[in-house]
């Protein structure tokens, strides 16, 4: 979105579901935010759904499970949420696994907000229950908010909170289009018994022993059962049903392919779901699709969300044979009710739609996002002149980061210092790309001297220049080095702007186009400055009128993307929507297509698909990366390598990262 930032949410996930799927490809489109998603596991155990992963980029981060209930536990898990950049963390993970304690744990601790998002803790034996609200009120109590599948599961997290929390409901999607394309039902004709239908695991907590009994006080009616799934319960059920009832009245089919469900609801009249307690019930919203009126318990999820007794089904209390027995012979006696409960039972999934789902989470988080303070860690003071100065930029927050920072600053010296005694005659090899991102003032004796030796070992010109010299034969012994700015600030329009006009060079420069866009906004500038950069205080942005200076001084404009956002981090449709905005908002500034796209943070992969031929396709000339290194002829110029320097460095250091 030109001229804002969009929310970066990091969504930590226990494994790749199908019901969320749908939500989180809904996110992929959407233009307000971008979303990275981290699996703990490959896949869900005990199920046999697949793993659909979907158009939000993702990673699987290493880790291991328990062989009790497939809790897991992963490293790397804490480097993740502590140094990925996003704004605001979804944590839809088991509350009891030990991934999910580390990371509330970890977050808690730090200054990004998070959610929790998943179904609450089922009903259990006092005992059992006690021991499990331990792990799960550790997790809730320290959740910036509280994500419920459903509005009763909501008003669950509730009773388990003192205090107001933040809390929405959101349930779970998935496509429902095979099962809305199937015909309506109408009642049994001919005298034909009314078909019932069960799907689901075959194990305690769904209910078929309580399913059973009530069908045991219907035997004189006219009705025929069949069950889809499997489960350890299959053969008892199967043994006992055919105990009580002739061939034929109750069917067991079996577990079918997940893709093949809508299948099983063709030809049924009713839907029948017993469950002692389901934290949503996804098979309630499949058969309402379908368009079966449904008859399930008060201990499931969705049947809060979506069944109203009388209208599209009715809902009974769990663990009731005698309450279920009578709503069965209902429908048995009155045939006619069937086909209006039917048409309203589809009709209540008319705004079931995970657009909606993904339009009610981005609102959520964004408010969650805005009543926490900005952290404090990162933001100083410039220096008592008002000039911007590195130390006032990038100071260390903390004793511990100030220790790492002058150990790799000791170790870079000594390792230059080393190179250079080892190759004191060595020059600079090779066609290359600098990128800078500052110049400050107390940089400019620094600078100069850089660009004079530039000036004296290569023949400087655009990037563009030097790619077409490495299709020149007859050139080997001439390099060429091309000099490119990062981030568009507005303080590279003074000394580092006079330097290259006095050594007569030219350069590239590449802007994020929506931090140009709140040139005028000079708050809303601050925060994207904060949140997008490394340094400890905000910068200003280029205006548009600078970008024009500097077309008519012969220096070239590039993008940056819209929001200086990781390609990796976006999904492709994102991606895709940043280079070419980016590039249609620098052609309507200066007149003049951008030819070159600068990757944000250098990444230039993506889970899904390959970065560069987005690029091309956008329609740039070349890309450049972070990546040191020399370009030749068979470079993809789509993914350029560029030596980093910074005004503030000296020739000792330049000229070493020069030499091949």
């Amino acid at each position: 979105m030109e001229g804002k930032l969009p929310l970066r949410i990091g969504i930590i996930m226990d494994h790749p579901s199908p019901h969320m799927v749908a939500l989180l490809d809904a996110l992929a489109e959407r233009d307000d935010c971008v979303g990275e998603v981290f699996y703990l596991g490959k896949v869900a155990p005990e199920r046999r759904w697949g793993a659909p992963l979907g158009r939000l980029p993702y990673r699987f981060l290493n880790g291991m499970a328990l062989k009790t209930g497939g809790l897991r536990i992963n490293t790397g898990l804490t480097d993740v949420l502590r140094q990925k950049k996003v704004d605001i963390w979804l944590l839809n993970t088991v509350y009891s696994a030990p991934s999910t304690l580390i990371a509330a744990w970890v977050l808690s601790h730090g200054s990004t907000p998070w959610i929790y998002m998943n179904e609450p803790p089922r009903p259990r034996s006092r005992a059992l229950l006690t021991f499990k609200l331990v792990p799960f009120k550790f997790v809730i109590r320290r959740a910036s908010g509280i994500i419920g599948m459903g509005k009763k599961a909501v008003d669950i997290y509730r009773s388990f909170l003192d205090g107001d929390r933040p809390m929405t409901s959101i349930p779970y999607y998935i496509d429902l289009e095979k099962f809305f394309q199937l015909p309506i039902p109408d009642g049994p004709r001919d005298g034909g018994p009314l078909q019932f239908l069960v799907c689901g695991q075959m194990i305690h907590r769904k209910g078929l022993d309580i399913l059973l009994h009530a069908c045991e006080k219907l035997k004189n009616l006219n009705w025929q059962l069949t069950l889809v799934g499997d489960g350890p319960l299959r053969r008892t059920l199967q043994r006992e049903f055919a105990r009580r009832f002739p061939p034929g009245r109750v069917i067991f089919k079996g577990e079918i392919p997940y893709d093949q469900r809508p299948e099983a609801f063709a030809g049924q009249h009713i839907f029948v779901f017993p469950s002692r307690w389901d934290g949503w019930g996804m098979v309630v919203v499949e058969a309402m699709a379908a368009g079966l009126p449904v008859l399930t318990t008060d201990q499931v999820i969705a049947a809060h969300e979506f069944v109203t007794s009388g209208v599209n089904g009715f809902v009974i209390p769990a663990n009731d044979s005698m309450a279920l027995a009578e709503r069965i012979a209902y429908f048995i006696r009155n045939p006619d009710k069937i086909s209006p409960m039917a048409t309203a039972a589809r009709q209540t999934l008319k705004n079931y739609r995970p657009e909606s789902g993904a339009e009610r989470l981005a609102h959520f988080l964004n408010r969650i996002v805005q009543n926490v303070p900005c952290s404090p860690k990162r933001i100083t003071r410039e220096s008592p002149e008002g000039i911007l100065n590195w130390q006032a930029l990038t100071k260390p927050g903390s004793v511990p980061k100030s220790v790492r920072r002058s150990i790799r600053a000791l170790a870079k010296g000594i390792f230059i210092r080393t190179g250079n005694v080892i190759r004191p005659n060595a020059k600079p090899n090779g066609h290359r790309i600098l990128v800078y991102h500052l110049v400050l003032k107390e940089d400019r004796k620094s600078f100069e001297e850089q660009i004079g030796f530039l000036k004296d070992h290569f023949e400087m010109g655009l990037v563009s220049r030097i790619l077409k010299s490495l299709n020149c034969p007859g050139d080997d012994h001439t390099y060429r080095a091309a000099i490119t700015f990062d981030d568009g600030f507005r303080v590279l329009m003074d000394d580092c702007l006079e330097i290259l006009e006095k050594f007569r060079i030219k350069a590239s420069f590449f802007v994020p186009t929506s931090f140009i866009e709140l040139s005028n906004r000079p708050e809303e500038a601050a925060r994207f400055s904060l949140r997008a950069h490394y340094y400890n205080q905000p910068l200003e942005p280029m205006q548009p009128k600078d970008l024009q200076a500097l077309i008519r001084s012969g220096h070239e404009v590039g993008s940056h993307g819209l929001s200086h956002i990781s390609i990796r981090a976006m999904s492709v449709a994102q991606a895709i929507r940043e280079l070419n905005l980016s590039r249609e908002r620098i052609l309507e500034w200066t007149g003049v297509e951008p030819a070159g796209f600068a990757y944000p943070y250098g990444h230039t992969s993506h889970v899904l698909e390959d970065p560069a031929e987005w690029v091309r396709q956008a329609g740039y000339s070349f890309g450049v990366t972070l990546n040191r290194g020399a370009i030749s002829s068979g470079s993809n110029p789509f993914r350029l390598p560029r030596e980093h320097a910074e005004g503030n460095w000296s020739v000792r250091e330049l000229k070493f990262f020069l030499r091949s």
